[in-house]
């Protein structure tokens, strides 16, 4: 049987089973169906809809108002034998058999190696997640914002992992693409400026080889305080044998401009890495929210100067003492 779709990144759509799209009246009821589509349970209380949509009214407009709102919602889809959502006096729910989400498939090719799913999740991403839906409404918007950052962050894994997918199979034309889609999210992301400046050099643009590597250098210095790391300072080295054996310098002093110097001995390197926080026990946020806080965290830390800070696009690839893991909640009052 045909499903019902419910597509939320970009812009916001409902796509019948017999594939037409249906036009919610406004985009409260959007933003109803979406939070259903994308809360952990598939259910949500009557009571948190209303905190969620109309937080500045008065319980019983308030009440109203989501009656209105899912009257409206089964008018528009009266035409059909079955519905994405349904409600009683106490909970809406969504009708999660017959409905399928852009959002849960890209999050479920966040799982796979395949290079046609890993493709075919980087074309569902067609922008930030419920980007045409904003309220004025500070709980649902903080919401939004969580869960653009989610999805976000999951797109970012699916992107390195497609990139890496490419490098092996020699796929010029879209490693440039995949490249430049990270570097929009990103812009410090060592593994996308490595992976084009390994592409300039087999197309012979040596000097877009040297430029990239540049670009990559002043990205992590502005953004992370730190400088590139000894895979990249390696690879440039390979890559130009007229840069062999010599290493970016501390640029003060020099008015900013660019300075090469022999290698010293190689020395140890300290170096901070913070991994993403687990969620306990949460049904209110998702699974990537961990990643969001150790991305603050690293923002934050990136701002000291007498240690380097691991972007997070280098956290995983380094063997790393972890401490061990604790549990993070709120006090309860009392």
């Amino acid at each position: 049987m045909s499903r019902w779709k419910v597509k939320l990144l970009g812009e916001f759509s409902l796509i019948a089973p017999d594939g037409l799209r249906i036009g919610l009246p406004g985009r409260k009821h959007q933003a109803l169906l979406a939070y259903l589509a994308l809360s952990a349970k598939k259910t949500v209380s009557r009571e948190r809809m209303l905190g969620l949509l109309w937080g500045t009214r008065s319980n019983d407009q308030a009440r109203a108002s989501l009656r209105g709102v899912l009257s409206e919602i089964k008018r528009s889809l009266q035409d059909y034998d079955v519905s994405p959502i349904k409600a009683d006096r106490t909970n809406i729910y969504l009708n999660d058999e017959f409905v399928e989400t852009d959002v849960g498939q890209l999050y479920s090719a966040a799982k796979t190696d395949s290079l046609e799913s890993l493709s075919a999740a980087v074309d569902l991403y067609a922008g930030d997640l419920l980007e045409s839906v904003s309220l004025n409404e500070q709980v649902f918007e903080e919401w939004r914002q969580v869960e653009q950052q989610n999805a976000k962050s999951v797109f970012r894994k699916i992107l390195a992992r497609y990139l890496t997918a490419l490098e092996a199979e020699n796929g010029e034309e879209e490693i440039e693409q995949v490249a430049s889609r990270l570097l929009e999210l990103d812009s410090a992301d060592e593994d996308a400026h490595r992976a084009l400046m390994k592409l300039y050099h087999r197309q012979g643009k040596s000097s877009l080889v040297k430029s990239q590597f540049e670009m990559c250098q002043e990205r992590l210095r502005s953004q992370y305080n730190t400088d590139v790391s000894s895979e990249t300072l390696t690879l440039l080295a390979e890559l130009d044998s007229s840069l062999a054996g010599v290493k970016p310098a501390d640029q003060s002093g020099n008015g900013g401009k660019e300075v090469f110097t022999a290698s010293p001995v190689a020395t140890q390197e300290i170096a901070l890495a913070v991994m993403p926080f687990s969620v306990a026990n949460s049904d209110q946020v998702g699974i990537e929210f961990g990643e969001l806080v150790s991305e603050e965290i690293i923002g934050a830390v990136a701002k000291f100067k007498w240690f380097r800070v691991l972007p997070r696009s280098e956290t995983f690839r380094h063997d790393l003492n972890v401490l061990g893991s604790a549990d993070v909640s709120l006090a309860k009052p009392g």
